[in-house]
């Protein structure tokens, strides 16, 4: 999909994995041992991924700087292009530490929307177009040829300014400028060595950032002067990344260091067959489309907003693997999780200006699918995953710009989508045989469907629809039991 780049992220805290009876052993032919490889040097890559913002917003006096809406959460969602420089020091066997300066070209972007007392301003796109981050990671090697790590660092944003239109698409001649953000960002991920070409490593990494609030001033368009109306924003953006890097002297036989790296016992037959469960947790975003319509003509009447969300989830699985080749695994699995994925909403139509929710709140959702995957060695499956899933979004009533109730709201909706994702799953035998660890990545995009907005005091419908159109990512990590493992 040319919207969506995955790439699998994977914990740390692993080690050497223990003995197991194969019903499909690895291959008879015994693997060579693991090849030194010197992980400290400089190194450039370049890449591509998707990302999704959640955007809290707040239109403010900037006289007395109180207030003069509650809050929205605008959302927002695209792809990006990123390069990357840095350097790693390999400071013992199995541990790297690194730094690095990286920049993104972006279009993250959605419709967005601020309202006062006069007029509900709407934006036509406001749109995440370039950033960058200083940071540093600390990895743990897998083995000579994988490392896994956390990073973490200082970042800044760029978002594009828009020009307000009203309700119907008209321009109302005013607009908020171009803004830069500062914040932090938490990652982690995994860095693989592509034997084919000495020096040619595949990256891939998942990263949250935690922009700062800042008021922009709301200007007339045609004089550039300030109306006194500001809005305060506070970014959230969350992405997912893949780099074709280049270790410079990086070659297979390069590990002349000091610190050379230990003599490792060749792979050990593992079985990938059988049944498993799993649980854990995760975090989300949602971009949700949003327009109103009328439900009798069945035509919009207003522009199309994209609300924002974010949250926790906690996720539960059980599943089928087979392996069948030395190499590859195919499974089948169900999950389903309990999440708090929610974000301030906003809707608006000619007679009642300005709609505003509370909070709509992706409460829960289940998954069905497949998996093919790859074992690297005997003890990491990385692998890709898709099938059908279902989500289930709590009602919501509306209030007025000031936060009053408008005695409006909308109902419950439970909608069907697919999904696809990625990930990695490793045998932690050091601990326990038969526990594994596995972080996967989920995009999914559901189906259109219209709400009737209700009278909350008679559940009337009042003839007003709300189309909307879900998409959410979500980056979780499980605790896995394979039984017989």
């Amino acid at each position: 999909m040319n919207k969506l780049s995955f790439g699998f992220c994977i914990a740390a805290a692993l080690s050497t994995s223990s003995a197991m009876a194969a019903d499909m052993p690895v291959k008879a032919a015994p693997a060579p041992l693991p090849v030194a490889r010197n992980w400290t040097g400089f190194y450039v890559g370049i890449g591509g991924g998707y990302g999704m913002y959640d955007l809290g917003t707040q239109l403010t006096s900037t006289v007395t700087g109180l207030a003069t809406n509650v809050p929205l959460d605008q959302g927002g969602r695209g792809w990006l292009g990123t390069a990357q420089i840095g350097f790693d020091y390999q400071i013992a066997p199995q541990w790297v530490i690194g730094a690095f300066v990286d920049g993104d070209i972006s279009r993250i972007h959605g419709s967005h929307t601020g309202q006062n007392n006069a007029i509900g301003l709407i934006a036509g796109d406001m749109s995440l177009d370039r950033s960058w981050a200083v940071g540093g990671k600390i990895g743990y090697l897998v083995d000579p040829s994988l490392l896994t790590f956390v990073s973490g660092g200082f970042t800044q944003a760029h978002f594009k300014g828009t020009t307000y239109l009203n309700f119907n698409g008209t321009p109302t001649g005013l607009a908020v400028p171009d803004q830069t953000y500062d914040g932090f960002f938490i990652g982690g991920g995994a860095e693989y060595a592509l034997g084919f070409i000495p020096g040619l490593y595949l990256k891939s990494e998942y990263r949250f950032a935690d922009y700062g609030t800042k008021t922009l001033d709301v200007f007339a368009t045609a004089t550039g002067v300030p109306t006194g109306v500001g809005e305060r924003t506070h970014p959230y953006v969350q992405t997912v990344r893949t780099d074709l890097v280049w270790r410079f002297g990086a070659g297979p036989l390069a590990m002349a260091s000091a610190m050379p790296v230990k003599a490792a016992p060749a792979p050990v037959a593992r079985s990938w067959t059988g049944f498993y469960v799993g649980v854990g947790g995760g975090y989300g975003m949602y971009d949700l489309d949003t327009q109103l319509t009328s439900t009798v003509t069945g035509l919009a009447t207003n522009v199309p907003l994209d609300q924002g969300g974010r949250g926790w989830l906690g996720t539960a699985q059980v599943g089928f693997d087979y392996q069948l080749a030395p190499r590859w695994v195919l499974g089948a699995f169900v999950d389903g999780d309990i999440s708090r994925i929610h974000g301030s909403h906003t809707g608006q139509n000619n007679a009642q200006v300005g709609l505003v929710a509370g909070d709509m709140s992706l409460d829960r959702s289940w998954a069905v699918g497949g998996k093919i995957g790859y074992l690297v060695d005997p003890s990491l499956l990385t692998f890709v995953s898709g099938g059908f899933t279902q989500a289930h979004f709590k009602g919501t009533t509306y209030v007025n710009f000031t936060g009053t109730p408008t005695g409006l709201g909308v109902p419950d909706q439970t909608y069907d989508g697919f999904f696809v994702g990625g990930g990695a799953e490793y045998a932690l035998g050091f601990i326990v045989p038969g526990l594994y660890l596995k972080s996967e990545y989920r995009f999914a995009d559901y189906d259109t469907k219209t709400l009737d907005v209700f009278a909350t005091a008679t559940g009337v419908p009042t003839g007003v629809g709300e189309r909307t159109h879900p998409r959410v990512q979500t980056v979780r990590t499980e605790l896995v039991w394979r039984f017989g493992g």
